[in-house]
């Protein structure tokens, strides 16, 4: 204000408007920086400037102008921290406009050039969720497992471990997804995530046939994260743990503790599995209930040849000769599978 006429005007205007942006007033950054863009200014100042608004424009969110801005930056050539940091600003604009392979050329570009860039973690962390979200899982698992090797202390590493571990359990690595998911839960900060890698692990062992080591992360799913979004799914695979090993009545007692669970198949199986150990431990009543609402809450229910079959079993086992032989007919026009087999020899 008191030298208009100062060749060092439009540098402290270029200040001014980096002060703006230093305490997130964006607009009145982009606004300085408009005004100075529209004034003869040295060369170099004309590049950080279109550099500066294009950041102030991200923060508004004008991200096709930022891409402009970053363009016209980006064609001064500018060199080490500087270009990386305009590549990384121009593959989020990239983003803000939903124009993924933009983005990803871009910071694939940036990762290729600067080996040494601060702030590699953030970008592979956006690599892997970009080829993540194309489907392109060997590809984002390749991303997220550099970054947690790379940058184990990241914010990032513990979700990166968990998105490795799922790629892995996909194509049923299950050695290298429990490594994964463990890891993974031992990182994490979030508690919905530790919750989610100990389901996973449970999961992962389960499928592995190894059902002490599922009962056992099930369990402690259910210890640790009792009031966890995954805490219904978790106990109906505690009890399918046990059940798996013949422990029926820890089996019963895990089955009757699901109360909310809201996956149809879990359901079903809470109430023909409950059913059935109570069978093996000669609880003919407490089977009976379980059953018979299996087959009242679930009458298109695949599982209900399967149900009828047990129910039919228990009539039989409580003297019901006759209802049991009216189920065991029951079964036989509902399936043609082995179920039926076993109907047809029990009449």
């Amino acid at each position: 204000a008191d030298y208009p006429k100062s060749s060092l005007v439009p540098y402290a205007r270029y200040g001014l408007a980096w002060a703006a942006l230093g305490r997130n007033d964006a607009a009145t950054a982009a606004s300085a920086l408009d005004d100075l863009l529209k004034q003869k200014t040295p060369g170099e100042l004309t590049a950080k400037a279109h550099y500066a608004r294009a950041l102030a424009l991200e923060q508004l969110k004008k991200y096709q102008p930022a891409i402009e801005d970053l363009n016209l930056y980006l064609k001064t050539k500018p060199t080490g921290n500087d270009r990386s940091e305009a590549l990384y600003w121009l593959g989020r604009c990239q983003l803000g406009m939903n124009d993924s392979e933009s983005a990803l050329k871009t910071f694939d570009e940036l990762l290729a050039g600067d080996a040494k860039y601060a702030g590699t973690s953030k970008v592979l962390y956006e690599v892997g969720w970009l080829h993540k979200t194309a489907g392109r899982s060997k590809e984002s698992a390749a991303a997220f497992a550099r970054l947690a090797k790379e940058f184990p202390q990241s914010p990032q590493a513990a979700e990166s471990l968990f998105h490795v571990g799922e790629e892995a359990y996909a194509r049923k690595d299950y050695t290298a997804a429990v490594d994964a998911f463990y890891d993974a839960r031992e990182k994490a900060e979030s508690k919905e995530l530790a919750e989610k890698s100990a389901y996973n692990l449970g999961w992962t062992y389960f499928h592995r046939e190894n059902f002490p080591k599922a009962e056992e992360w099930f369990r402690f799913q259910a210890t640790q994260y009792a009031d966890g979004a995954l805490i219904e799914s978790g106990r109906f695979m505690l009890a399918e743990a046990l059940f798996k090993q013949k422990k029926y009545e820890e089996a019963l007692a895990a089955y009757r503790e699901v109360k909310n669970v809201t996956e149809p198949d879990f359901q079903v199986l809470t109430l023909l599995h409950g059913g059935q150990s109570a069978e093996q431990l000669e609880d003919w009543k407490g089977a009976q209930a379980m059953l018979d609402s299996a087959a009242a809450k679930f009458p298109k229910s695949n599982y209900l040849p399967e149900i009828n079959y047990e129910r039919a079993w228990v009539r039989q086992n409580l003297g019901d000769k006759e209802g049991a032989l009216k189920l065991y007919e029951e079964v036989t026009t509902q399936t043609q599978e082995v179920t039926a087999a076993r109907a047809r020899f029990m009449i």
